[in-house]
C-alpha cells in the first residue's frame, strides 16, 4: 500500500490514502477508477472518476437531508459505487480532499475567538 501526496492536480489538496494494485486486490484492467472523498468540514461528498471522466458524484446531504452535512459521506460513496457499477475492490485509488494549512488557520482563529 502506498501512502503519500499527489501533487499533479492541485498542490497540497489531494492526498492519496490508499493505492490498490492488482497484487493487493485492486482492479486488474487498464480502466483506472479513483474514488474522491471530501468530509469533516461542510458539504461532505464523494465522486468516482473513471479514466479521467466523472462517472458519479453526490453530496451526503442529499441522502441524509441534513444541510451542510459534514459527516463521512458513506451514503454518497455507496451511491457513486452503484452508479459506476463498481465494487470497492475495483477502485484503484482513494483520494481525500484536505488543505492542511487552511484547516490549521481555521482552528487557530476559532480557539483565539474564545
Amino acid at each position: 500500500m502506498a501512502l503519500g501526496r499527489y501533487r499533479g492536480l492541485t498542490p497540497n489538496c489531494i492526498v492519496i490514502i490508499r493505492d490498490l494494485n492488482p497484487a493487493e486486490g485492486g482492479s486488474q484492467n487498464t480502466f483506472m477508477r479513483i474514488l474522491g472523498i471530501s468530509a469533516f468540514y461542510h458539504d461532505s461528498a464523494a465522486a468516482i472518476i473513471g479514466d479521467g471522466q466523472i462517472v458519479a458524484a453526490a453530496q451526503e446531504e442529499r441522502f441524509t437531508r441534513r444541510k451542510h452535512d459534514a459527516r463521512f459521506p458513506e451514503n454518497a460513496i455507496r451511491y457513486c459505487l452503484d452508479e459506476a457499477g463498481a465494487e470497492l475492490s475495483e477502485i484503484d485509488f482513494v483520494a481525500f480532499y484536505d488543505k492542511p494549512y487552511l484547516k490549521f488557520e481555521r482552528l487557530i482563529k476559532t480557539y483565539l475567538a474564545f
